[in-house]
């Protein structure tokens, strides 16, 4: 059941290591950061993985909204 009045903040990703990092550190805000990554082939599971708090699901893309309705699947919260 997704928590009440909570913030979930989903980032979908491929390929993102120039941006990843500075997209993360601006949505500290939020209650919950989970990032989808299109199966990336650059650096940017590993830099996600430097942030602890952040959830990190990698899954074939097979359409942009197929992804993002798995990515607000997989949210904790409500609102997203």
């Amino acid at each position: 059941m997704k928590k009440e009045n909570l913030l979930s903040a989903i980032v979908l990703t491929r390929n993102e290591e120039n941006n990843i990092r500075e997209v993360i550190e601006n949505l500290q805000f939020a209650d919950e950061i989970l990032v989808v990554d299109s199966m990336s082939t650059d650096a940017t599971p590993e830099i996600v993985k430097e942030f602890p708090d952040v959830r990190f699901i990698q899954k074939k893309l097979i359409s942009f909204s197929e992804q993002r309705n798995f990515a607000i699947d997989q949210a904790a919260h409500r609102w997203i």
